[in-house]
Parts: structure tokens; sequence; C-alpha cells
């Protein structure tokens, strides 16, 4: 698990709690080497904007066909967003994270 400290920000960032956190991390660098100029940050907006909106679609779709967690673990992450780039739908679950179900725990 890694996590972030945020300068000014007493909390921790998870990636476990939040898939977005380099997203973020990028948006606040930007306005940071930018003296807080919002509009030369544009395009770190909208990508962090876009990874919350798809991560909540996935987490409305896991919940819709009773999936737990609503937010997959991090290592199925990415074959999610690989299953989203083929095919353009939401996924709720991927190939591994059936494997996984059927493995039985040692």
């Amino acid at each position: 698990m890694s996590s972030r400290r945020f300068s000014g920000n007493a909390t921790y960032m998870s990636d476990d709690k939040n898939p977005c956190t380099d997203e973020r991390h990028m948006s606040l660098l930007c306005l940071d080497q930018n003296s807080g100029n919002k509009d030369s940050c544009k395009k770190q907006f909208e990508n962090y904007n876009a990874c919350k909106t798809f991560w909540m679609k996935v987490k409305m779709a896991r919940l819709v066909n009773g999936k737990k967690p609503l937010l997959p673990d991090a290592e199925f992450r990415p074959a999610m967003k690989e299953l989203f780039l083929q095919t353009g739908k939401i996924p709720f679950e991927t190939a591994a994270e059936q494997a996984a179900k059927k493995v039985p725990p040692m």
C-alpha cells in the first residue's frame, strides 16, 4: 500500500481508498509549479476528474452486480482499466478476480 502526504494536509491519501492519488498529486504539483494558476493545469484537472468519474462508475457497476468491495483491490485495477479501453464498457469484474474467487484459500 503506498500513501503520500501532501503539504498542508493532515491526512494521508491511500491508493486503497483513492485510486486517483497519482492524478491528484500531478494536479497539486502543477498548481505548485505554476503559482496556483489553474488555467495552466487544465489538462491535469481533466485527467483527475476523468479518473474519479471512471472509478465512481466502476463502484456503481459493482454495487448493482453485488460485488464487494465496491472499489476493487489495487492488484485488479490495471486490468479493469485495460478491459474498459478494449471494450468501452465499464467493467465490474476482471478475469483475474473471477479466478481468484475460484482458488480455495490455503
